[in-house]
């Protein structure tokens, strides 16, 4: 390999750690970001005995964009009584989607403290979407 070649990969894999720290770091301050592995999260969330939301998601899915901020302020707010999850069906939530037989994103899906689904809703409604995903966490709560 030429030193040209040598040079690109190191510059690949840099890109790829940075990557991986950044992510990293934004989780050890706090923000929710997806997970690699949806299943393992899910199973060791269904576990822990707290109430769980899953979210599934995808960047190029407008209605996913808009959810985020309210999905954020959801996890600031109430992280220390519900798990939360969010599987990004382009990165490692696509395996987790096809079992559960989720066929559209945003999909929400409502654990509670047993780990039994209380509710699943695709998509979200046209009206007060934000007051109604987020009386859907506190429903979860009593």
């Amino acid at each position: 390999m030429n030193k040209k070649g040598i040079i690109i990969l190191l510059l690949i894999i840099l890109g790829i750690v940075g990557f991986k720290f950044i992510l990293q770091n934004k989780a050890a301050q706090g923000e929710l970001v997806p997970v690699e592995n949806a299943e393992t999260a899910l199973s060791e969330a269904l576990k822990s005995g707290k109430p769980t939301f899953l979210e599934f998601t995808s960047d190029s899915c407008p209605a996913c964009r808009t959810a985020k901020p309210w999905i954020e302020e959801f996890y600031q707010t109430y992280n220390e009584e519900v798990n939360f999850i969010v599987a990004d069906v382009d990165k490692g939530g696509l395996s987790l989607a096809h079992q559960l037989g989720v066929r559209v994103v945003p999909t929400f899906v409502y654990y509670d403290k047993t780990g039994n689904v209380a509710e699943a809703l695709e998509g979200y409604p046209a009206t007060d979407s934000k007051k109604f995903l987020e009386d859907k966490i506190k429903a979860l709560l009593e």
